[in-house]
């Protein structure tokens, strides 16, 4: 199971943007039923900031996992692919900070 914290709400300052951030070209895992699958994103469409299910990512499959295979390109939006600094291993799972979004 993975855990998606508090983000902190509607109007958050610049100052409390998240540091990490998803972009073309970088590693990232795509959050599904079959767990984290590692992927690299190709492309962002949408506007920057705060990752929102308005952003469109489409990336590539780089490990195969269940009913996804290496190589595979899908299209989904900015909350389902994660960038990999993103992403806490904690005792008992995983967890997802906040991140955003840079989108070309």
């Amino acid at each position: 199971m993975v855990l998606r914290p508090y983000a902190g709400g509607i109007g958050v300052e610049d100052e409390h943007m998240p540091t990490t951030t998803l972009k073309a070209g970088a590693p990232a895992y795509f959050d599904c039923f079959a767990g984290l699958v590692p992927c690299r994103v190709l492309s962002i469409k949408g506007e920057s900031g705060r990752a929102s299910s308005e952003q469109e990512v489409a990336f590539e499959i780089t490990a195969s996992r269940g009913a996804y295979k290496r190589g595979e390109i899908l299209t989904r939006d900015a909350l389902s692919v994660v960038p990999r600094d993103a992403v806490k291993r904690r005792k008992h799972g995983v967890v997802i900070i906040p991140y955003s979004v840079e989108c070309s």
